[in-house]
């Protein structure tokens, strides 16, 4: 004998919701993964250089917040081999195109012809990938829903 479970009316619209929005958490946990890596590397390539504290002090931090919501975040600053950087990236970040270019920073920006290497290294990542990362979020919904 073949049991057959099904919902109709408004059941049937609530279990497609429940079972669309899995796919669409799903999908969206790999797209805010993804792209989150995309703005480190960016980052890392755009900011200046010395000894390669700030640029090795760029990362994503991923945690759970309520009721298990994911949260990706990307920081820079903190420990990187004993020195605390904090300070020191907040004001590169913020006042580089007042500071003379190292050569470290200066063979970088050689090397990358593509980016500019310096000020708002990390908000310029950011403002790159934001358009990206919305579209691809609406076309990951878009998809999970067939239209």
């Amino acid at each position: 004998m073949k049991i057959k479970l099904g919902a109709s009316g408004t059941d049937a619209i609530a279990l497609k919701l429940r079972n669309a929005s899995e796919r669409v958490s799903d999908r969206a946990r790999k797209v805010m993964h993804r792209k989150a890596d995309q703005i480190v590397e960016l980052a890392k390539l755009q900011a200046p250089v010395d000894k390669h504290n700030l640029e090795d002090s760029i990362e994503k931090r991923v945690t759970y917040g309520l009721r298990g919501r994911l949260q990706v975040d990307i920081t820079v600053g903190g420990i990187v081999r004993g020195v605390d950087v904090s300070q020191y990236a907040v004001q590169i970040h913020e006042n580089y195109n007042q500071m003379q270019m190292g050569e470290g920073t200066k063979q970088k920006q050689k090397d990358n012809p593509q980016v500019v290497v310096g000020r708002k290294f990390l908000s310029r990542a950011v403002e790159f990938h934001r358009e990206a990362l919305k579209q691809e979020m609406i076309q990951d919904v878009l998809k999970v829903w067939k239209l």
